[in-house]
Formats: C-alpha cells, structure tokens, sequence
C-alpha cells in the first residue's frame, strides 16, 4: 500500500536517488503555508486516495484529473509529488497526462494555475545545481580567460 502521509513522503524522498530532489523539496516546504496538510480530514482524504491508489492496475488512468490537480496544488511540495509518483508506478505516463491537463486548463483554472506554477518552480530548482555546477563554471571562466 502506498503511503501518502507527509511523513512518509518525506521519507520517500529522502532516499530518492536523485539528492538534489529532496533538497529543493525542504526548501520549498519552509515557505509553504496555506496548504490543507495536517488537517484531520483532510489526512483521512489522503489515506483514502492511498487506498485507491493501492487498487488501480496497471493501465488504469484517472478519469477527472481536474478533480485531481484541485487536490495537489494545495498539497504540500513532498506530498504532491509523491502521489504523482505513485501514479506513474502504476501507469506509466499518467503523471505527464496530469500536467499535460493542467496545461490545457490553466486559461480558465486557477487550481491548474497554481499547480503548473509550483511544479515548474520545483524543476527550476531542481535543475539549478546542474547548471551553475562547479565544471560548468570553470568552463565558462576558462572560455572567458584569466
């Protein structure tokens, strides 16, 4: 069964293989505020989509990604993320299927707004230790001269 509690998240993350992950996921949960994580119902929601999650198939997509997106972009970064990992173990794919819908909605959704907004900050922040990496530096020093 997959675990969607934010303890659990963390947990997952922490020993992702990618480091850099789990770094910019801290980072941005010490901002995040206005997010429903903690509340009593709210947690008993994750356990069940937990649960639902657990008995999806492989093939199996979500139906309303809306409904979905309207749930993570007030989930905390780690949290988030999981759920669409989750998704993604078991159908391949559905977790671009939900950007791609957030995409398509953000003209006239402020939920799709809002994930799109934090999704595309945590890879900018994902992906800043690769571009300014120490090689990457003393390349552009080297090419510039002493």
């Amino acid at each position: 069964m997959v675990d969607l509690s934010l303890a659990a998240s963390h947990e997952y993350w922490h020993g992702f293989q990618d480091e850099t992950v789990y770094r910019v996921i801290v980072l941005l949960e010490t901002v995040e505020r206005y997010y429903f994580d903690g509340d009593p119902d709210y947690e008993e929601s994750m356990a069940r989509l937990a649960d639902a999650l657990t008995t999806m198939r492989p093939g199996d997509d979500i139906t309303n990604r809306n409904l979905l997106l309207d749930v993570l972009a007030y989930t905390k970064t780690s949290r988030y993320l999981r759920i669409l990992q989750a998704l993604d173990e078991v159908t391949p794919g559905a977790a671009s299927r939900v950007i791609a819908a957030a995409e398509k909605a953000k003209r006239d959704n402020e939920t799709a707004q809002l994930f799109l907004q934090r999704n595309i900050t945590f890879e900018r922040y994902r992906l800043l230790p690769r571009v300014l990496s120490t090689d990457r530096l003393e390349m552009v020093v080297s090419a510039l001269g002493d």
